[in-house]
C-alpha cells in the first residue's frame, strides 16, 4: 500500500471540515451539514488514496492533472464501490446507509429546501444532530480500527474530535427526556434496553433474531446493527 504524501492533507482537511461543522451547528445548522459531509468524504477518499492516488478521480486518471489538483473526484457512491471492489475494505451497508442519508441531507440544503429553515426547525434539528452522531459512530470506528493501520498517525487526534462531537448530545438530551417514561415502561415490559455505543444514552433496543444474534435499535440517535454475542472462554 504505497502512501502518498497528499494524504495527510486530504486528513488535515477532514479535521477542518469537522471542527468547522461543529463550530456552526448552533447558529447555522445548514452550513455544519455542509462541512461534516464534506469531512466524510474527504476522510473515506484518503482511505481510497492509500491504495492508490487515481482511485479518488473519478474516471481518465492523469497524473499531471492530479498533481495540478485539476481533475473530478469520485462521488460518495463510486467511493464505497471502489472501497469494496479494488480496496478490498467495504464499507459495511449500515454504515453506507448512514453516510448516503447525510449526503441526501447535503443535497437537500444545497440545491432545495430543507426543514432547518421551517417552522419545525428545532425538531429538525434534533433529528439531524442524531444522524450526524450516527454517521460519526460509524466513520470513527472505520477510522481507528478497520482502517488502523492507514489512520494510525491520527487516532489522537480522532479521539479529540471524538469528545468534541458531545456538543451534540445537548440536541439528543432533550429527544431522551421525552422519550424516558416511554422507555421506563417498555424496560418494565420486558423490552431489553441498554446504553448505546452510539450515543451513550439508555436507548438500545435489543431484540433477539436467534440465539446470541441480536438487532440493535437506538431510538435517541437511530443507531442500527447487528450484533454476535458470545461468552468469552476466558
Amino acid at each position: 500500500m504505497a502512501k502518498h504524501p497528499s494524504i495527510d492533507s486530504i486528513i488535515n482537511n477532514g479535521f477542518d471540515f469537522f471542527r468547522k461543522s461543529l463550530a456552526e451547528f448552533d447558529a447555522e445548522p445548514k452550513f455544519s451539514v455542509i462541512h461534516f459531509f464534506a469531512a466524510v468524504e474527504l476522510f473515506l477518499k484518503a482511505r481510497l488514496m492509500a491504495e492508490h492516488w487515481s482511485l479518488i478521480i473519478s474516471k481518465d486518471p492523469s497524473w499531471d492533472s492530479f498533481e495540478r489538483g485539476d481533475f473530478r473526484s469520485v462521488t460518495l457512491d463510486e467511493c464505497l464501490d471502489r472501497l469494496t471492489k479494488v480496496a478490498r475494505s467495504p464499507v459495511s451497508a449500515d454504515d453506507s446507509r448512514r453516510f448516503r442519508q447525510l449526503a441526501k441531507h447535503r443535497n437537500k440544503i444545497v440545491h432545495f429546501h430543507h426543514e432547518l429553515d421551517g417552522a419545525k426547525a428545532a425538531q429538525a434539528r434534533q433529528a439531524v444532530a442524531a444522524e450526524l452522531c450516527s454517521a460519526w459512530r460509524s466513520l470513527f470506528i472505520l477510522l481507528t480500527q478497520s482502517w488502523s493501520a492507514v489512520f494510525k498517525p491520527h487516532v489522537a487526534a480522532l479521539k479529540q474530535l471524538d469528545q468534541q462531537m458531545r456538543k451534540y448530545r445537548e440536541y439528543l438530551q432533550a429527544i431522551y427526556d421525552g422519550q424516558r417514561d416511554s422507555l421506563q415502561q417498555q424496560a418494565q415490559q420486558g423490552q431489553r434496553i441498554q446504553t448505546c455505543p452510539s450515543c451513550g444514552f439508555d436507548a438500545d433496543h435489543v431484540d433477539e433474531v436467534v440465539p446470541g444474534l441480536n438487532e440493535h435499535h437506538c431510538s435517541v440517535c437511530n443507531y442500527q446493527t447487528t450484533a454476535l454475542e458470545t461468552t468469552c472462554p476466558a
